[in-house]
This record gives structure tokens, C-alpha cells and sequence, in this order.
């Protein structure tokens, strides 16, 4: 189980999620196998991707799969990335009977057109095995995947939904009206954010659910950066709190003093990489990066 958290308004779009993995089957299940484990992918900084379910699909971690399945295909959209993801993830609960009893989502946030529409829309897409094509929930999992799409209302101030661990009743309400609060006063992404942090921190501590880590990542992507990428081809995802015109990537750890960060796996075409760190040094005003090359575009002769 993992929590992920999203929310879309007119001005930025955020995902946020846990980082803990726990055993699934056996006899340790839902001992805490690891406590740093990416869920979270960039899709060509314009749109994101969180997961709930199996953390590992075809001997990868499911953020690693879901990247290469994505970049094996020069995906840079997500119209196309849902079907990718909603095809293979049907082709591998097809194989084995196990996964009939296994929850599998995707939730997909960020920015696009739509037919209908004129500009930057944002949106976010479902790729779930617990509910169908109308969006009805099922009485349980299938092999098959639904494939859905919400497109913020232009009369609407924020979408916020949550995966896999769900947020309660009562903690739902006052989240809402808080990020309500947030939007209508404007005061930025930067204190939604840190409501979505909050709400997976009581889950983890308050709340002493074991299958939700309390080290969370986060990004954000400002309706403004992907314009700018749209106009001049160039983007990139910043180690900082989220604001301004870029879009960024916050890594959270109680305690943490925020020098090290570890960001989301990033995919775009052909070129996809993980285990995102970055060191700060504030004495210089430098970032570095270290990364792991998971696909790179292939040469033509």
C-alpha cells in the first residue's frame, strides 16, 4: 500500500507521494522491505505519474518499468502514455492468476489539450484494474484496465484525489477546504504543497499506518513551464520548493536539512533516467546531479 496525493488548479499541477515499500505475499507481508523507493515519474516535465499496486513489474521496480515501457516507445504525451501503460499492465495481470486479487492503479497529473478546449488544460487520467470504463468502482480487481480522464472545470477552483491508502472522511473534508483556501487567496503552490505532505505525514505517524512511509516526494509543474517548454523546446525539473515559472521537485524527510534531494524518474522520447540526487551547496549557490541512465535515444546511421 503507498499513498499518493494530487491536485490540479488553473495554475500548477501537484503529485505527491509516500516512498515506502512493503511485502506484498508471504509470510512477512507487510513488513517494510524498503523505506526510499521511488513512486513517482516525470513525463517530459509536463505531466506525472504515481502508481499503487505491485512494486515491481517483469523483474523491475514498477517506476523503472513504467519509464522504459514509456521511452521503448518515444512516448512524450499522455494520451499515448495511458495506453501504453493501460495495455502492458493488461498483458501481465492476463498471465497470472495472483494478480486477480491485486489493486493496480495509475494516476496520471499534469497539462494538455483537449478537443473542445482551447490552451493548456490541466487534467488527470486513471489507469485502474477497480473500476470500469464509466468509472463505476468494481466489487474487485481485474485483469483488464480502465482508462479515465477528469479535465478541471473552467467554473471549478481544484481537482485533489488521492491512491492507493485513502485519505478519511472527516481529514478529506478539511483538506479540501484548506486547498480551497489556498487557491482562492493565491498564495501559491508552495502552501498546497505542504498540505499534501502533511496529510501523508498523519497517515504514516498519527495514524501509525505501517504501509505508508513518512519520507515523501513531490513535484510540481506550473501551468507556465510548460508553456515556456512549448515556446522554446527547453525544460527542466529544479531541486527546490515549488514557485515561479519552473517546474520542481521537493524530497521530504523529518529532519532532513534539505541538502540532498532525491527527485522522480524521468522519462521523455527515448530518454529516460533514475536514481535522481542532488547536493546542495549553499555556500556556492551550486547543485549537482547524480543520475542513473535507464534508456538513451538510439543513434541513426
Amino acid at each position: 500500500m503507498t499513498q499518493v496525493i494530487s491536485l490540479i488548479t488553473k495554475g500548477y499541477v501537484l503529485l505527491a507521494s509516500d516512498r515506502r515499500l512493503t511485502i506484498g505475499v508471504g509470510p512477512r507481508r507487510g513488513d517494510v522491505a524498503d523505506d526510499d523507493t521511488c513512486k513517482l515519474v516525470s513525463v517530459c516535465n509536463t505531466f506525472g505519474i504515481g502508481y499503487s499496486g505491485l512494486a515491481e513489474f517483469e523483474g523491475l521496480p514498477t517506476h523503472k518499468w513504467i519509464a522504459q515501457a514509456l521511452a521503448s516507445r518515444g512516448c512524450r504525451e499522455a494520451l499515448p502514455a495511458s495506453e501504453i501503460l493501460k495495455a502492458e499492465a493488461s498483458r501481465i495481470f492476463s498471465k497470472l492468476k495472483l494478480m486477480r486479487t491485486i489493486r493496480q492503479e495509475f494516476l496520471m497529473t499534469g497539462w494538455g489539450r483537449f478537443r473542445g478546449l482551447s490552451g493548456l488544460q490541466p487534467y488527470m487520467r486513471l489507469i485502474s484494474n477497480v473500476r470500469d470504463e464509466s468509472g463505476r468502482a468494481l466489487s474487485q480487481p481485474t485483469n483488464s484496465f480502465a482508462n479515465l480522464v477528469k479535465v478541471l472545470a473552467k467554473d471549478a477552483p481544484l481537482i485533489c484525489q488521492s491512491l492507493g491508502q485513502p485519505v478519511g472522511r472527516s481529514r478529506g473534508y478539511q483538506l479540501l477546504r484548506n486547498l480551497r483556501g489556498v487557491v482562492r487567496r493565491g498564495i501559491g503552490p508552495s502552501a498546497a504543497l505542504r498540505l499534501l505532505i502533511e496529510e501523508i505525514v498523519n497517515t504514516s505517524v498519527a495514524e501509525k499506518n505501517s504501509a505508508v512511509g513518512s519520507k515523501i516526494l513531490a513535484f510540481c509543474i506550473p501551468k507556465s513551464s510548460v508553456q515556456r517548454l512549448i515556446e522554446t523546446r527547453h525544460s527542466a525539473m529544479i531541486a527546490k520548493q515549488p514557485g515561479g515559472n519552473n517546474a520542481t521537485f521537493t524530497y521530504f524527510e523529518p529532519g532532513f536539512s534539505g541538502l540532498r534531494q532525491y527527485g522522480p524518474t524521468y522519462v521523455c522520447g527515448e530518454t529516460a533516467y533514475t536514481d535522481v540526487q542532488t547536493e546542495n551547496d549553499p555556500s556556492r549557490k551550486f547543485q549537482s546531479v547524480q543520475i542513473r541512465i535507464l534508456s538513451l535515444p538510439k543513434t541513426k546511421r
